[in-house]
């Protein structure tokens, strides 16, 4: 029995080195990952507002919302908290329009812009198979199968959008691969 634990000493060393080696940037960058899985929350406004809206993969869109002064207690992207949330959207199964966010609109986020928008306001996407046919303002890159599922009645509301691909982010990341660029690596220049 005490041969054994004389043989993890060196494999326990091993990997706290690599560990070490990496520093805390490399479960820091795995919590960023996980965060970016799901938003969900609770949300809450000071004026009536109205959202019921499904998103299934941004293929089927259904139902109608229009919240923009709100706030949401819970986990948005690479964010945990109180942050504002929007949600201007519509949609009739194979067509519709989406602008859906909790926080402040980041255009380098690489989860919410294409990466051509510079302004400060969160833009909004075609959604549902034959609006986004017509390619005239698709989602970005990275936005294109989320799931969002939005109720919001009066004063209070529930706000969920989950990231398949941010799950597959999040798994191969323990491995060194990044599916999805941080926001300031993505606007990171050379000179």
């Amino acid at each position: 029995m005490q041969r054994m634990s004389f043989r993890l000493i060196p494999m326990l060393l091993l990997v706290v080195l690599v560990l070490g080696g990496t520093g805390c940037n490399y479960m820091r960058a795995r919590g960023r990952d996980a965060l970016m899985i799901t938003d969900i929350g609770i949300s809450y406004s000071t004026t009536p507002q109205f959202a019921f809206y499904f998103d299934f993969f941004n293929v089927t869109p259904l139902g109608y919302a229009n919240v923009s002064d709100a706030r949401v207690i819970g986990l948005g992207p690479r964010n945990a908290g109180v942050m504002p949330f929007e949600n201007q959207s519509w949609g009739v199964l194979l067509a519709g329009r989406e602008s859906f966010g909790f926080d402040t609109f980041d255009p380098a986020e690489p989860l919410e812009a294409r990466g051509d928008e510079t302004f400060g306001e969160r833009p909004s996407y075609d959604a549902g198979a034959i609006t986004l046919s017509r390619g005239e303002e698709p989602p970005p890159p990275y936005h294109f199968i989320d799931c969002n599922r939005s109720i919001h009645l009066g004063f209070i509301g529930i706000q969920n959008k989950i990231r398949p691909l941010a799950l597959a982010n999040f798994i191969v990341g323990w491995f060194g691969v990044n599916l999805i660029p941080d926001p300031q690596t993505s606007t990171e220049t050379t000179g």
